[in-house]
């Protein structure tokens, strides 16, 4: 009888100092070494890790963010993380063609909520000065090549 109260109560004391040291190290910020999940977890988004090292959470890695910070209308998806799908979109075919920026657009009837993204077009300018450049290049080589002269026989001898 006196054994199994010994039993007992070392078993008691042990589990009251293990309970203690996850109390305390919760209590601290985390146990060591374990992970939690974090950031958010709707719509596009996607959790990330978190470990605890030296009783303190770690930065959030490999989380995912939201895409936007509207909904994009139309695809059916929670491209702000808000657990909602295409909110606010109602009659967004008529405000996305109306010829205005207005709403959340980022130009006329472009980006924001509307499905349609706002092209820019630097890459326009970019062909037109590498054309240039190219046909610079051409008309320098066959300079060079005619010994620097462009029209050689425009040069008469009397």
């Amino acid at each position: 009888m006196k054994e199994g109260f010994l039993v007992s109560a070392a078993v008691f004391v042990l589990l009251s100092a293990v309970f203690s040291v996850n109390v305390l190290s919760q209590a601290a910020g985390c146990v060591e070494g374990t992970t939690r999940a974090c950031g958010p977890d709707l719509g596009v988004c996607m959790a990330g890790i978190s470990s605890c090292v030296g009783g303190k959470w770690s930065e959030c890695v490999g989380a995912k963010g939201p895409e936007s910070e509207y909904d994009i209308c139309g695809n059916r998806k929670d491209d702000n993380c808000d657990g909602n799908t295409d909110e606010g979109c109602s009659g967004y075919e008529q405000r996305c063609s109306d010829g205005e920026r207005n709403w959340n657009e980022l130009g006329v009837d472009c980006g924001g909520s509307c499905p349609e993204s706002c092209a820019e077009m630097p890459w326009i300018w970019l062909m037109v000065i590498g054309f240039g450049l190219f046909i610079f290049a051409v008309a320098l080589h066959y300079k060079n090549r005619s010994g620097g002269m462009i029209e050689s026989e425009s040069i008469g001898t009397d």
